[in-house]
């Protein structure tokens, strides 16, 4: 492992309950698949979250970690650009997370 890896932004990805699990893991898939390559950024997951539904919709996350030099906000823009959602899916990204719950 890498312990030069300092910076860490989160990516959750939610989708309303209506759909199986299954289809729901394999969208989140598709997302983690979109993350651009780059030198000094590694990108982990999908795994559930926690708490893997909250008011019917299921919850899964990305873990990104980087070097300092690596501008993640600029990394994290290009990721969410070359997603697609549907309209009953959310995605947030929270920089610098104090808690993955």
């Amino acid at each position: 492992m890498n312990i030069a890896l300092d910076a860490v932004d989160a990516l959750d990805f939610t989708k309303d309950g209506d759909q199986p699990v299954e289809k729901v893991y394999e969208f989140a898939k598709e997302i983690g698949m979109a993350a651009p390559n780059a030198e000094g950024v590694e990108v982990w997951g999908p795994a559930p979250a926690p708490i893997g539904v909250v008011r019917g919709r299921y919850r899964w996350r990305f873990l990104v970690r980087s070097e300092l030099n690596v501008d993640l906000s600029a990394y994290m823009a290009a990721w969410r650009a070359g997603i697609k959602l549907p309209a009953q899916a959310r995605l947030q990204v929270d920089v610098d997370p104090y808690s993955f719950l």
